[in-house]
């Protein structure tokens, strides 16, 4: 099209500035050359708004089945009470369940397709008086998908109770054939049947089944689903609620911005203890969050008692650490650095920015990994306290009215405190005990991976040790924990937070401590343990600044 200012042109102006215009096209085609073809092909990310609506409302659509004493998920396709979900999630020869909607209320349902060969299941809702207002989601008319579109997966862990919205991950698609999807969403035991959605927030598959790496996530294409059920439930119908916005792109995976990339150099700290030093090539023993030129915050139990802690910056930059304030509840220690990092200005003196739920995140792994990214998957939340073993059984004895140990745990917590039997317990963490009800207190204060220092006698001689308060070994054979080892590596402190963050990045338990990013580049949290598969928890920035002000 004619430029507009060309028609103000006199004829020898036009012939002129025609002249120079196809001189500099040509120039910009030569010069630009690949760039400008990518800018044709570009893939938009939707706006971080736009994501906050879509993941709302998949939250919404996902529901929890219930069937005996089996836990999956499901999803809500038809304003008539019609659930999808896959047939391996349902309990034996069962012909109703109970179905948990995202705001805690239950309905019952009935079974009215299960085709086992085709791992598919379609309910209908029964109890209409019951379940809330019924939203469906859209259904994707175009089935063809593309390597690395970004998706969007939604369910509902087996290990929490019912009541909890759904958890929502951000994920690409890293396979695609006629009878399985693959993406990088990390599901975990429970999310069975859930929805996998692409970037408009438009079903295109259901949640199958899960491998021994964070890529195996196996999910049935929706095609397969629509085959399956079409003589139970009319594709139309699911189809009537779709989205008149669909388009032919398929957006990808954002990445790390500049502002992101500059505030993870400048905050990102290693921290290293014991054999290891800054000047080895070994990997950090914990990551840390640089909060002033000062202070480094990070995760208290992956700390050793009583070792020296060196650091390091940004392009090998050493530094020494000690201890200046601990928070056990937070699993949080503050670090002074003996030689301040002048360079680094005060979070305190920048604006707290709180993260909205669903909003973009970012967070160091390894130092030649790229910064992944994630999404804030529940905002002010509850992580339930686990109980931990002492490993021992104790009296007190009469003559010294002194705890006393009888019997000790192999690989036990009693047992790495170097307890014994015979041997008088004379404190724990520095509070004298006297009975059983002093320890049991003293324990429950304590989550299993925090450390706990015991000082005990054996014939007279007294001694202090370490050790850390270890997990109830039944709970590492729980399948909705552990998945039979494909969790994968998970934090020994991982329990009894209140009110932190919860997001969808992997993080491996030595990765944690380091900040957690928005995507305008603020650090909005201090990450804190690695909770299981698909949850990895941070305390918000606003609680660590509150610490450091001794509030």
């Amino acid at each position: 099209m004619t430029p507009q200012f060309f028609h103000d042109c006199s004829a020898a102006q036009q012939s002129k500035t025609l002249l120079l215009i196809r001189i500099l096209t040509l120039l910009g085609i030569l010069l630009a050359g690949s760039a400008f073809v990518e800018a044709q092909d570009s893939k938009e990310w939707p706006a971080e708004s736009v994501t906050a609506k879509i993941c709302q409302s998949l939250q919404n659509a996902t529901v929890r089945i219930v069937s005996n004493n089996d836990r999956s998920s499901g999803v809500i396709v038809s304003e008539t009470g019609h659930i999808l979900t896959v047939a391996h999630g349902l309990h034996g020869d069962s012909t109703k369940v109970v179905v948990v909607f995202s705001d805690g209320s239950k309905a019952a349902a009935e079974i009215i397709l299960r085709d086992k060969t085709q791992d598919v299941a379609v309910l209908k809702l029964t109890d209409e008086a019951a379940r809330p207002k019924l939203i469906p989601i859209p259904i994707a008319q175009n089935t063809s998908l593309k390597k690395e579109a970004m998706v969007l997966a939604a369910g509902c862990p087996g290990r929490e109770p019912d009541g909890l919205r759904p958890v929502i991950r951000l994920g690409e698609l890293l396979a695609v054939d006629s009878t399985t999807l693959r993406s990088s969403c990390t599901l975990t035991a429970g999310d069975s049947g859930g929805p996998l959605v692409n970037h408009q927030g438009q079903l295109i598959g259901l949640h199958r089944q899960i491998g021994l790496s964070r890529e195996s996530n196996h999910h049935l294409p929706l095609q397969h689903i629509k085959d399956a059920v079409k003589s139970f439930l009319d594709p139309q119908k699911m189809s009537a609620v779709e989205s008149s916005t669909e388009s032919g792109f398929a957006a990808t995976l954002p990445k790390a911005n500049r502002a992101v990339t500059e505030t993870m150099q400048l905050r990102r700290v290693e921290i290293f203890q014991g054999k290891s030093t800054p000047d080895d090539e070994a990997a950090p023993l914990i990551l840390g969050t640089l909060v002033n030129s000062e202070y480094v915050a990070t995760k208290l139990s992956e700390l050793t008692p009583h070792e020296m802690i060196d650091c390091r910056f940004h392009e090998g930059d050493p530094g020494v650490a000690e201890i200046a304030m601990t928070n056990v509840a937070l699993d949080l220690a503050i670090l002074k650095l003996q030689i301040p990092r002048r360079a680094a200005t005060s979070l305190v003196s920048q604006p707290v920015v709180s993260a909205a739920e669903f909003s973009l995140v970012f967070a160091a792994s390894e130092k030649s990994e790229p910064v992944r990214v994630g999404l804030i998957t529940r905002r002010r939340h509850y992580e339930p306290r686990l109980n931990g073993k002492l490993g021992a059984v104790l009296d007190v004895d009469e003559t010294s009215r002194a705890v006393r140990v009888k019997e000790v745990a192999p690989n036990s917590t009693a047992s790495v405190a170097g307890l014994s039997k015979t041997c008088l317990i004379d404190s724990i963490n520095g509070q004298p005990v006297k009975s059983l009800d002093n320890v049991g207190e003293l324990l429950s204060e304590h989550q299993p991976g925090d450390w706990l220092q015991f000082q005990f006698r054996i014939v007279e001689k007294s001694s202090t040790n370490f050790a850390r308060l270890q997990h109830d070994p039944a709970e590492r054979f729980e399948r909705t924990e552990f998945l039979d080892g494909r969790s994968g590596i998970v934090s020994e402190r991982r329990s009894g937070f209140s009110d932190i963050l919860q997001h969808d990045i992997e993080l491996a338990p030595s990765q944690c401590g380091g900040p957690l990013i928005d995507s305008e580049g603020r650090v909005i949290g201090v990450n804190i343990a690695r909770r299981a598969r698909e949850s990895s928890l941070a305390i918000p920035i606003e609680v660590v600044l509150q610490l450091l002000k001794g509030e």
